[in-house]
């Protein structure tokens, strides 16, 4: 559930990055070039790292050889795996040739990068006015798509190469949530442009408290609901950035030097915890 608050965050945050270029620009374009220069030195230096640390270092430790899932699926798989994770697609290589120990996490990033790779082609190529219908169909088609594939009668006729393939596309990257929190920027930024009392919807503050408790709760007590969860927290959580931002409200906490500085280097830690 964290893990998908992030990628409603990741998708408010590159979505008003993005259309506030678009908006000041005449031609109403952004530049893809410096949108991706900028993710490729954010990313892939420390990736890359872990990577050849992982595969070329570690995996020739004694102690590497004595981790479950090398004796369980067999360090021969490593050369099988190497080329999923050079590509950015550690999803579906685990589904292939099992888990590569201390690469558990980079599940995410390449979630993100799907993300990077073609959802800013959308906002490059589409008008101001369409932006909205693309992330709302999006958003629609995705979150069906990924309940579809939690339907077991559904899913059953399907060969298991193509299930696990749709699996990994459809439900684990969860490209409706980066849509939703997508559409949380756009209506932030433009809204009031398009639907006025939308936009302008009274007491934000009071419902971005509400649903900062509610989530938290939520959170906190590990409710679920059936296969619609990640669904249904997506919007939750766009709903409250949605709220939050709009009504100015500022959270001390968040705003302390210690949390701003643990905020710019928790890319770091995430990508080394394990």
């Amino acid at each position: 559930v964290a893990v998908t608050f992030f990628f409603v965050l990741s998708g408010f945050l590159i979505t008003w990055l993005l259309l506030k270029e678009k908006l000041a620009d005449p031609a109403d374009r952004i530049s893809l070039s410096r949108f991706y220069k900028r993710r490729i030195f954010r990313i892939w230096p420390l990736y890359y790292l872990l990577v050849i640390l992982t595969f070329f270092v570690l995996r020739h430790q004694p102690f590497f050889q004595e981790l479950p899932a090398q004796s369980a699926a067999g360090s021969h798989l490593a050369e099988k795996r190497l080329p999923g994770y050079i590509f950015f697609l550690p999803n579906y290589t685990e589904y292939r040739f099992g888990a590569q120990p201390f690469l558990g996490q980079t599940w995410s990033l390449a979630v993100e990068e799907f993300f990077y790779l073609f959802f800013p082609l959308g906002l490059f190529f589409i008008r101001m006015k369409y932006i909205v219908k693309y992330l709302l169909i999006l958003a629609i088609l995705f979150m069906g798509l990924s309940l579809a594939m939690r339907i077991p009668e559904i899913t059953a006729a399907m060969p298991g190469r193509l299930r696990s393939i749709l699996y990994v596309f459809f439900d684990k990257y969860r490209v409706y949530s980066f849509a939703l929190g997508g559409l949380a920027a756009w209506l932030l930024l433009s809204g009031k442009n398009y639907y006025p009392k939308l936009a302008d919807l009274p007491g934000r503050k009071v419902l971005a408290m509400l649903l900062l408790i509610l989530l938290t709760g939520l959170t906190l007590t590990g409710l679920t609901f059936s296969i619609a969860t990640q669904q249904l927290y997506s919007v939750l959580f766009a709903l409250f950035i949605f709220s939050a931002t709009a009504s100015g409200i500022h959270f001390f906490l968040l705003n302390n030097p210690v949390m701003l500085y643990l905020g710019k280097i928790s890319y770091g830690i995430y990508m080394l915890h394990p």
